[in-house]
């Protein structure tokens, strides 16, 4: 039955509605429209077309196949509706009939495959990435063998960061051309970037043997044999890649990030240096070199490479984030804050950048204000130890009565020694507080005063109301340097860890010992080499107790006078042991270390060894801590020089003997 001329422009009216709708983004609305406009007129062609594609793009594929062929069957010339109804076919499993639709299109409508080809050009070049990728999945579906579309649908899905289906075109790309090296090598650097370095390589050696001179194959290979750690290999690829291209600044930069891998960094350096002299602009060496100057205290250096990556690259915050961390190291301080500032305007949420403000705000004693940036931490999971994500709240500060708090020790053992002068201050907040510490502190921090349960093990259901990492609780209380809880000792020896140290005779002063840490540090500047402590060793009436453990342990070996140090490693077999011996030492020598941080707890005398860079609790240009009152701080007066702390340490030695 025809529709009356007011029912028709009705019909039009809803149907424009819909279109309407659609553009706005409103498909909820646009789905409405044309269900009444169907309502008015069932055979709508229009109406049913994009309800039928609306259906189709949300999955309700079976309502969509009726409408589309209705659409098809109104129009039969339209190639749009009959390429989405061949869709709809394949998608419930129906191939020959969406083979049947294809062809059709292919056969009565020979431009289609072009139309759908330079509409994906120019959606692309107007910035329709989305259109542009559904323009060519649409002439593929048509003609499934065109490589060029293939590709180009690649490119698409690599900009919209679409990885996985770039990487599925790319596959097809090769299925139909075996022979073609581009193909296959842009396949295999999609492998690569896709974190699949085993399959990478089988295709980029095919492609080598395809096209033995293509260097970006022999590039990619050696950054495929990179990421499995097959070094040699690397080396081998990319010795090849530079032969075919001497001057490629690329090259000699995967050549220097394989010898920083192997820990050649100053083979690292040299490959760096020759890119940048091919590449003056390479910001990417210029940082490398800028990081590695900094890892052998070459800081003048270190600064001038990050200065040109800031002059390269002003709006890039790790850059200036880069030069703020090595003018912090060199000592300079309002230089550092200054770049630190350009690094949070370029990026104000970069935690690194935050972490670093901390740093600098914290050295100079800004506290409590520093507090505050130091809690970025939660948003770099290099610095927090593994497991300490909870979904209870975070403790605020408020009373805790009838409720639970989880401290976490997420930082290191020393960071754990010092924040637990903290746990006594608890018990006037009321409630359960329970500490979840690493087993070998659990001895010592069970003894500390409070109303803390102390245990190793991870909740492993929710058994709390709060959670708060315990080196967040200096910001809970507002902590300034005046504030800082200093009673000593706050840790006490537990009574089954006691035993007897070895007094040879004529001892008349017993010194501890730790010159070297765990070495976890991407740039470790706190060891000191024993060798270097060797003129104490000749002070008479001293006897020296090594409480080094595992790391450091062979350089009583190797130093040639380990004889005149009691080595106490075996008898150290948790930090309640180590506590015991501290109790029987008059004086402690040590680097930055855990160590430092339980004798500063014990009430010890310390001399604390540091690096001309320090950590940001030692501040700067003082000889004591607000932490420990019973420490004293040796400080060197420039990057890598020991011998001026040493000189000190010996003059300060002879002065003790003379007083006893």
């Amino acid at each position: 039955m025809a529709t009356s001329p007011d029912s028709s422009e009705s019909v039009e009216v809803l149907v424009a509605s819909a279109h309407s709708a659609l553009n706005a983004g409103d498909v909820q609305k646009a789905r409405q429209h044309f269900r009444d406009a169907l309502e008015k007129d069932p055979s709508h062609p229009q109406a049913n077309y994009w309800l039928g594609v609306i259906h189709l793009q949300t999955g309700r594929v079976e309502e969509a196949l009726p409408l589309l062929k209705i659409a098809v069957a109104r129009n039969p010339s339209l190639p749009d509706a009959r390429v989405d109804l061949g869709l709809a076919h394949h998608l419930l499993g129906h191939a020959d009939k969406a083979q049947a639709c294809f062809k059709t299109v292919a056969d009565t409508a020979p431009d289609y495959i072009e139309t759908q080809r330079q509409s994906a050009i120019a959606l692309e070049q107007e910035g329709d990435l989305p259109a542009a990728a559904e323009a060519c999945r649409r002439a593929l579906l048509i003609s499934p063998r065109d490589a060029m579309l293939w590709r180009h649908l690649a490119m698409l899905n690599d900009h919209l960061g679409h990885f996985d289906s770039a990487l599925l075109a790319r596959r097809a790309l090769v299925d139909l051309e075996a022979d073609n090296a581009i193909y296959r090598c842009e396949l295999g650097q999609a492998l690569l970037y896709a974190s699949r370095p085993e399959d990478a390589l089988i295709e980029l050696q095919k492609t080598i043997e395809l096209a033995p001179a293509l260097l970006v194959a022999h590039g990619n290979l050696g950054l495929a044999f990179y990421r499995l750690k097959r070094f040699p290999e690397a080396h081998a690829a990319l010795g090849r890649a530079a032969a075919i291209a001497p001057h490629n600044a690329e090259v000699q930069k995967a050549i220097g990030d394989i010898y920083q891998a192997e820990g050649r960094l100053d083979e690292a350096i040299g490959a760096w240096l020759h890119a940048v002299e091919l590449k003056a602009d390479y910001v990417d060496a210029w940082r490398n070199l800028g990081l590695a100057f900094e890892h052998k205290n070459r800081l003048a250096e270190a600064i001038s490479c990050h200065q040109k990556t800031v002059s390269l690259q002003p709006d890039n915050h790790r850059n200036h984030r880069c030069l703020a961390i090595a003018q912090m190291d060199a000592g300079q301080l309002e230089a550092s804050q200054a770049s630190i500032a350009r690094a949070l305007h370029a990026d104000p949420a970069d935690p690194e950048s935050r972490w670093h403000q901390f740093s600098l705000r914290a050295f100079r004693g800004e506290f409590p204000a520093a507090w505050a940036d130091y809690e970025c931490r939660a948003e770099q999971p290099h610095r927090i130890g593994p497991g300490h994500v909870f979904t209870e709240p975070l403790w605020e500060g408020q009373p805790l009565a009838g409720r639970t708090l989880l401290l976490h020790c997420e930082q290191g053992l020393g960071d754990t020694l010092l924040a637990a002068r903290y746990l006594p201050h608890l018990a006037s907040y009321g409630g359960r507080v329970l500490l979840w510490c690493p087993a070998q502190l659990v001895d010592l921090l069970q003894r500390i005063s409070g109303p803390v349960e102390v245990f190793s093990q991870r909740p492993t259901q929710s058994t709390c109301d709060f959670h708060l990492p315990l080196m967040s609780l200096p910001g809970i209380f507002q902590t300034t340097l005046e504030t800082i809880p200093r009673e000593t000792p706050y840790l006490s020896v537990p009574p089954q860890s006691h035993f007897p140290l070895p007094v040879p005779a004529g001892t008349r002063l017993r010194v501890g010992l730790v010159w070297t840490g765990s070495r976890c540090q991407p740039i470790e500047r706190r060891p000191i080499p024993l060798i270097e402590l060797q003129p104490i060793f000749d002070l008479p009436g001293i006897s020296y107790y090594s409480l080094q453990v595992g790391t450091g342990e062979q350089d009583l070996v190797q130093c040639g006078f380990g004889w005149h140090i009691v080595n106490l490693a075996p008898e150290l077999t948790d930090f309640g042991r180590t506590a015991a011996a501290l109790s029987q030492l008059d004086l402690l020598i040590t680097i930055d270390t855990s160590v430092a941080h339980l004798a500063g707890a014990l009430g010890k005398p310390t001399w604390l060894l540091l690096s001309f860079a320090p950590d940001w609790r030692w501040l700067r240009e003082r000889d004591d801590s607000p932490w420990y009152p019973t420490m004293r701080l040796f400080r060197q007066p420039l990057a890598g020089s020991w011998a001026t702390v040493v000189e000190q340490v010996h003059a300060e030695l002879r002065h003790l003997l003379a007083r006893l």
